[in-house]
C-alpha cells in the first residue's frame, strides 16, 4: 500500500527536487499561457480528492478553498483546515499553502480531473468531505507503540505520562529514553518533555485503532519495550594482562625499507597541489635518470610473445616509482635508470592469480618510451604558507612524514607477525560493537537487514570478529611492549593529547572548555591513556629499529 503524506507541500517539494519523472498531464507550454483555454471557474469547483497523498480539497463559488489533511488510511482529518483564496489562470489552479508554499494543480476538462505537473497524482471528485476524528480516549490508545521509520517507541500511560524511547537503527534496543507528559485535543495526543518548550503530536485514530505522527508516520502496537542497547566502554589495555594472550614478534634492530622518504615527498607533493590548484608539476631541468620515488610520465606497449595484448597499451600515463605503485610488479621499476626521451623493454611476468587468465603465471615485454620526470620539489615558503607557519621549511614537514611512514611500518611488521589464539571479547570487543552497530545503521538505511547487507559484503559475525580484532591489536601490542620493556608514564605527551581531546570536543558539541575536559575525562578516559600508551611506544619503536 502507498503511504500516504499529510503534507501534500512536503511530498511536492521532494518529489521535485529528486525527480525527473515524465509528466502525467500536458506541460505547462501546452496547457497554459495564451493559447490555453481558459477555463470557466464553475467548471472546477466542488470538492477534489488525492488518495496517494491523502489530501481533500474544495473549491468555492467565492474563490476560497478549504484544504484537508487526511490522517492515515482512513477519510478522516485531525489537524485543522487550511483555509485560503486560490486563483484560476487558464487551466492551472493555485493554491498558497503554509510556509509561502503554492500548490498549482492543473485541471484536465475531457477527463474531469486535477494533476500535478511532473507528478503522478491526481484529483478524482468525491461528494463528501472527510470527517473529523473524535476525541482520543486514553484508555484505548494506553500501550507500547514502534515505528521503524521514526525509530521512536512511545510507551503511553492511561495517567497522562508517556516514556519515550529512541531506537538505535537497525535493532529494537534503545540508546536513549525521556519521559513526558502528554495532554489530549481533539484526537491529538501532544507530548511536552520537562525543560522543552518543543511538543511532539501524535494522532490516534478511534476509527482505525491506530496511531500516527502528524507526518502520517505509523506506528504499530508492540508487546515488548526495547531493551537497552549494549554500550561498550573502550578497554583500559593497562588493567589488562596483553602479554599473556599474544606471542609478539621481533620488535627491536630491525631494518626499515628506505621507501618512507619517497612515499613521504608524494605525499607532500600531491597534498600542496590538492590545495593550491595553481601548482601545476613541471618537468625536472637536471640530466639525470628517473630513480626510485620519482613520478613520471610514460606510454608503453605490452607484448605477449611478440604480439601486442589486448589493455596493455596506454599514452601519457603517469606512474609513480615505487613498490606499491598499483601495477605489477617490475612495471615501475623497471623505469629506473632511464632518461626522459629514452625508448627501452621491461620485462616482467603477470602474478598466477591474475585477473586475466590469458596473462596470468605470463612472462610479456613491455615497451616503453619516458616522456617527463616530474620536479616535486617546493620552497620552505611554500610549505610556510601551506601549513600555516605551523612547519617554516620543506625539511621539517618531509622529517614529520618520513616518521610516520618508518612508525606505520613499524606497526605494519609487528602486527603481521604477532601471533595469538583465542582472543578473549573484552579485548576487542569495543571495536566489534562498533563495527556491528554502523553496519545495522547501513543496512537500515539501505532497507535491508543487517544479515542481507553482511551477506552481500561478503562477511559474516565470525569474519567480522576477526576483522575487528586487528583494530585492538595496535593497542594490545603496544601495552604488551610498554610493560615488558619498562617503559615511564610521560605526563608531557598525555597532557598535549588531553588538550586535543578537549578542543575536538568543544568544536564538535559546542561544550565551553570545562565541560568539554569533564566530559573526555569520565567519556575518553580509557582510549586517552592507551593511546598515550600507543605514542609512548612509538617513540621507543623508531628509536630501536633503523
Amino acid at each position: 500500500m502507498k503511504r500516504k503524506f499529510l503534507w501534500l507541500p512536503l511530498l511536492l517539494a521532494v518529489t521535485l527536487l529528486c525527480s525527473s519523472c515524465s509528466n502525467l498531464f500536458k506541460r505547462e507550454s501546452e496547457t497554459t499561457g495564451t493559447n490555453a483555454i481558459e477555463v470557466p471557474t464553475q467548471d472546477i469547483l466542488g470538492k477534489w480528492y488525492c488518495a496517494d497523498a491523502g489530501v481533500v480539497i474544495e473549491l468555492k463559488d467565492d474563490h476560497t478553498f478549504d484544504y484537508y489533511g487526511l490522517v492515515a488510511d482512513d477519510y478522516a482529518y485531525a489537524l485543522p483546515i487550511t483555509q485560503g483564496s486560490f486563483i484560476l489562470s487558464d487551466v492551472t489552479v493555485t493554491l498558497p499553502l503554509e510556509g509561502d508554499f503554492d500548490l498549482k494543480i492543473i485541471y484536465d476538462a475531457t477527463n474531469d480531473v486535477f494533476g500535478v505537473d511532473g507528478l503522478e497524482l491526481s484529483f478524482s471528485r468525491v461528494d463528501i468531505l472527510p470527517t473529523k476524528l473524535g476525541t482520543a480516549d486514553p484508555a484505548k490508545f494506553k500501550g507500547i507503540w514502534y515505528s521503524e521509520d521514526s525509530q521512536r517507541v512511545y510507551d503511553l500511560h492511561e495517567d497522562g505520562t508517556v516514556d519515550v524511547y529512541s531506537i538505535k537503527a537497525g535493532y529494537y534496543t534503545y540508546d536513549l529514553t525521556e519521559s513526558a507528559t502528554y495532554t489530549v485535543s481533539d484526537s491529538i495526543i501532544q507530548i511536552k518533555f520537562e525543560g522543552s518548550e518543543n511538543v511532539t503530536e501524535l494522532i490516534y485514530n478511534n476509527n482505525k485503532n491506530s496511531l500516527s505522527n502528524t507526518y502520517n508516520i505509523q506506528f504499530a502496537r508492540v508487546e515488548q519495550l526495547p531493551t537497552e542497547h549494549p554500550v561498550v566502554p573502550f578497554p583500559d589495555y593497562s588493567k589488562l594482562d596483553c602479554s599473556s594472550v599474544i606471542t609478539l614478534g621481533v620488535y627491536t634492530g630491525r631494518e626499515l625499507t628506505a621507501h618512507a622518504t619517497s612515499n613521504a615527498i608524494l605525499d607532500i607533493f600531491d597534498s600542496y597541489c590538492s590545495a593550491n590548484k595553481d601548482k601545476k608539476p613541471v618537468a625536472i631541468t637536471e640530466d639525470r635518470a628517473a630513480q626510485y620515488g620519482d613520478r613520471v610520465v610514460i606510454d608503453y606497449t605490452g607484448y605477449l610473445d611478440g604480439v601486442a595484448f589486448t589493455g596493455g597499451s596506454a599514452t601519457n600515463q603517469i606512474v609513480n616509482l615505487i613498490t606499491n605503485s598499483g601495477y605489477i610488479p617490475g612495471f615501475a621499476e623497471g623505469v629506473i635508470g632511464h632518461k626522459m626521451g629514452e625508448t627501452f623493454d621491461v620485462p616482467v611476468t603477470f602474478p598466477e592469480n591474475y585477473g586475466s587468465k590469458d596473462l596470468a603465471g605470463k612472462a610479456v615485454i613491455f615497451t616503453m618510451k619516458l616522456h617527463t620526470i616530474y620536479d616535486l620539489s617546493l620552497t620552505d615558503e611554500e610549505i610556510k604558507s601551506y601549513t600555516k607557519e605551523e612547519y617554516t621549511t620543506y625539511q621539517q614537514l618531509l622529517d614529520y612524514y618520513i616518521e610516520a611512514y618508518r612508525e606505520q611500518e613499524i606497526w605494519d611488521l609487528l602486527q603481521k607477525e604477532v601471533t595469538y589464539t583465542n582472543l578473549p571479547l573484552e579485548y576487542y570487543n569495543y571495536f566489534y560493537q562498533y563495527y556491528r552497530d554502523y553496519y545495522h545503521s547501513y543496512a537500515f538505511s539501505q532497507g535491508v537487514t543487517y544479515e542481507t547487507f553482511l551477506s552481500k559484503a561478503g562477511l559474516t559475525e565470525v569474519t567480522l570478529m576477526e576483522e575487528t580484532k586487528k583494530l585492538a591489536l595496535p593497542y594490545i601490542i603496544a601495552q604488551a611492549i610498554y610493560k615488558t620493556e619498562n617503559l615511564t608514564w610521560d605526563e608531557e605527551q598525555y597532557n598535549k593529547l588531553l588538550d586535543q581531546y578537549v578542543k575536538d570536543a568543544m568544536d564538535y558539541f559546542k561544550y565551553s572548555e570545562e565541560d568539554a575536559k569533564k566530559f573526555v575525562l569520565e567519556n575518553e578516559g580509557d582510549n586517552l591513556n592507551s593511546t598515550v600508551v600507543r605514542e609512548i611506544v612509538s617513540t621507543w619503536l623508531l628509536k630501536n629499529n633503523t
